[in-house]
């Protein structure tokens, strides 16, 4: 897929938040939605799909079928190895819930719950906290030390704002907001009594990115169905690429990642050069 085939969105008057991309040189509309992060939802799993080609994953699909849909673009792009791994790992999920449709699937939050429950512990606690760990990261752009040291009493729900405490010194604060996605990694793992840290490692301490990524790594990003990225901490260039390139300013995505607006324009300056076609649209709608 070209390049150039990248989903974008803007808030429209109404409220909504409406789907733009390019393809074939020309601009696409895909639609209005409630929200920015269904928009950018909507372009990842129907119409780039669309775009590239491939079968598209629809609600009223099976669990199974939709294993098939994932395992087969895996297939594409990935090793026999990996392949082979990511089906050994959806067993367990097929075996109980195969045959449910995703509509009906949505909304058996307690009946997956239950699940993640009966798994093993060594099975639960890698991959299960390994693929929320990874989505979570690539929904925030916190550094390694930041998420794995994030505790239950910084995230804000109602406000859908995580507190980041103590990076550069003890006394630093900034506030980091929570996407449907980060909520719904923050909700993945199953709260413990005996400890405060929301992705506690197996004895209740801050999750150990370093063993973490020598031994499961991998897994994680291929169960999280993330484009894997060669390193761990390039789950924060991810973020910070994809705040720029939906149209946070330097300044707004500085604030939310914990760095200076040199580091920003330094680093991600073809990004910035590229953004100049949504600062001209901004502008014209101050109606001068």
């Amino acid at each position: 897929m070209p390049a150039e085939a990248r989903g974008h969105v803007r808030k429209l008057p109404s409220g909504l938040w409406q789907l733009r991309y390019y393809q074939d040189g020309k601009r696409r509309s895909g639609g209005a939605f409630p929200t920015k992060s269904e928009a950018l939802n909507h372009y990842r799993g129907v119409v780039e799909p669309e775009l590239r080609g491939q079968p598209i994953a629809r609600r009223d699909l099976t669990l199974s079928e939709l294993a098939d849909v994932f395992l087969e673009r895996h297939g594409k792009v990935r090793s026999l190895r990996t392949v082979r791994a990511l089906s050994e790992r959806l067993k367990r999920p097929l075996d109980r819930f195969g045959d449910v449709p995703l509509a009906d699937l949505e909304r058996m939050t307690d009946e997956v719950a239950d699940f993640i429950a009966e798994l093993p512990e060594r099975w639960r606690h890698s991959v299960v906290l390994g693929v929320a760990v990874v989505r979570f990261a690539a929904a925030t752009g916190l550094r390694p030390a930041e998420w794995a040291h994030v505790e239950r009493r910084d995230v804000d729900p109602t406000r859908r704002v995580l507190t980041v405490r103590g990076t550069k010194t003890l006394r630093s604060r900034r506030e980091v907001p929570l996407t449907a996605a980060a909520l719904q990694a923050l909700d993945a793992p199953t709260p413990r009594l005996d400890s405060p840290f929301v992705f506690a490692a197996k004895r209740g301490g801050p999750f150990d990115f370093e063993n973490f990524r020598r031994r499961d790594w991998h897994d994680a990003i291929e169960t999280a169905a993330i484009a894997r990225p060669a390193r761990i901490y390039d789950l924060r260039s991810t973020f910070i690429s994809n705040a720029l390139a939906s149209g946070l300013t330097v300044f707004e995505t500085a604030r939310i990642a914990g760095t200076s607006t040199r580091m920003i324009e330094a680093h991600y300056g073809a990004l910035l050069d590229s953004a100049h076609e949504s600062l001209i649209e901004r502008l014209e709608g101050l109606g001068h």
